[in-house]
């Protein structure tokens, strides 16, 4: 009798072991269905990535262009330059040659000067010899005509007579030769005049013919300068547009970063929340290796009672059938009560995965209400498109849970809640966003959301609200940005919606 109570002590407490095991197994493990959830984030992240390493080719290209461009006006400049000092050099022979007329004209001009005052000192002369031969003139017409003959008559000797008219001739002789002179001198000052005057008028001549010269050159020097000045105020503009272009590539390549930061969270967040499933799967799996030991040993117990049962008294038999009868029931009530309590968890986890009618893949649709898909997943401008785009539902249209399970990442704070063509910035172009990890295959993703209703290390049950439609980040209208990953990886989401 000791051996058999000692044994069904032993049964009791097995089955009390097993029964707190299952039980703690039942609560706190829930079924996983190997069904994927929609998700948003990466795909826009990668697809963002293209998109700035398409725009940053493209405005390389525009650089390289601008750089030959600007070398083009470089070289040009360098022409315009030589032709400009070529010109001015022009400039500079023909001011000198202005300077030498110049001073030619003012030298002449002083020669001319001089000769007409010798011309007005000749004059005087001239008028002076005049009016001598004037006087003599009136002389010997007022004496007559006989005044000769008389001084010839009144001579004492023949000697005396050659020598008053030899006289006589000189001082007519010396009267033509003195008017015969100024004359000639005259005449040679009027010709020097008028010579120095046609040197003076070619001189003139020339320095016009100069001067025009000088304008043409200059204003040839105004134009290129002009030119020089547009091409370098297009050499300015160049390196403006140049300068602006190599903000955007840098902007585009910090943004790129930000992304591949945010795509390296969602990546850890999702692969801690794998690894936490998986320990819990883990310890689920040793509870259940446990449970399997303590029923094999229940078994064992249960066999050696039957022949300790067998080899005793009748009346032994009979209260050792009346002890096993009740150690029997009881295990089938334990046994009940654990197959019902693993099958009310398992009605708890159906009825959350009801809340909200899924369709045939096992998630619920993410936007109840609103079923317009205006984009797919897969290709879309030139880049993949890793998750579905859910509109038709305003600003403020509820977000609920794909399906059961943790969140593992909230972003928010992003007020830029409005369509626009660039990203601003916000959660890596995903604005404000949400990442729920189902078990250790599965998680999905909520971007673009207007506000978060949830936060990171939360438990929600599908169907459960986790946020509000909106047009953060990089979106250019209201919309709901689903993404399905499947071990990290992203999956078309309408093959488990």
């Amino acid at each position: 009798m000791s051996k058999k109570k000692h044994l069904s002590l032993r049964f009791t407490s097995a089955l009390l072991c097993m029964t707190i095991l299952t039980g703690g197994m039942a609560a706190n493990w829930t079924p996983i269905r190997d069904i994927p959830v929609s998700a948003k984030t990466l795909a826009e992240l990668q697809e963002e990535r293209k998109s700035n390493e398409k725009k940053i080719a493209e405005k390389q290209k525009e650089l390289d262009s601008l750089q030959s461009d600007l070398e083009e006006k470089e070289a040009y400049q360098k022409t315009l330059q030589e032709k400009i000092t070529l010109q001015q050099s022009n400039l500079d022979i023909v001011s000198q040659e202005l300077d030498r007329i110049a001073q030619s004209i003012d030298e002449t001009t002083q020669a001319i000067s001089q000769a007409e005052d010798d011309i007005k000192v000749m004059e005087a002369d001239i008028a002076i010899g005049l009016d001598e031969f004037k006087m003599r003139l009136r002389a010997m017409y007022v004496q007559g005509n006989d005044s000769l003959a008389s001084a010839l008559v009144g001579a004492t000797d023949f000697y005396d007579l050659l020598s008053k008219y030899e006289l006589m001739s000189r001082v007519a002789n010396h009267d033509n030769q003195l008017v015969n002179d100024l004359k000639d001198k005259l005449e040679t000052c009027n010709a020097k005049k008028a010579e120095l005057e046609t040197e003076k008028s070619d001189l003139e001549s020339q320095q016009e013919d100069q001067q025009a010269k000088k304008e043409e050159f200059k204003a040839a020097i105004e134009d290129l300068q002009q030119t020089y000045s547009e091409t370098d105020e297009a050499k300015e503009q160049m390196q403006r547009q140049k300068e602006q272009l190599n903000g955007d590539v840098a902007t585009l390549k910090e943004n790129n970063k930000a992304l591949d930061a945010e795509e390296d969270q969602i990546k850890a967040a999702i692969a801690a929340a794998a690894e936490a499933e998986k320990k819990k799967r883990e310890e689920a799996a040793a509870a259940e290796e446990a449970k399997k030991k303590l029923e094999a040993q229940k078994q064992q117990q249960q066999e050696e009672a039957k022949k300790n049962q067998s080899s005793g008294s009748s009346s032994s038999s009979k209260n050792d059938d009346t002890s096993s009868s009740n150690s029997q029931k009881d295990n089938s009530s334990s046994s009940s009560s654990s197959n019902s309590s693993s099958s009310s968890s398992s009605d708890s986890s159906s009825d959350d995965s009801g809340s909200v009618a899924p369709s045939g893949g096992g998630f619920t649709w993410p936007c109840p209400g609103f079923y317009t898909i205006s984009s797919t997943f897969g290709n879309r401008w030139g880049t993949t498109h890793g998750a579905i785009d859910i509109a038709g539902g305003n600003a403020g249209a509820a977000i609920v849970a794909a399906k059961g399970g943790t969140v593992v990442r909230v972003v928010t704070g992003c007020s830029h809640n409005y369509p626009k063509s660039g990203s601003c910035g916000c959660g890596g172009g995903y604005g404000n966003y949400v990442i729920i990890q189902h078990d250790g295959t599965y998680s999905t993703l909520y971007g673009h959301m207007a506000s978060v209703a949830v936060s990171a290390g939360q438990t929600v049950s599908a169907g459960q609200t986790i946020g509000y439609v909106g047009s953060t980040g990089f979106s250019t209208g209201f919309h709901l940005h689903f993404e399905v990953r499947v071990n990290g990886t992203k999956v078309d989401p309408m093959k488990y919606l």
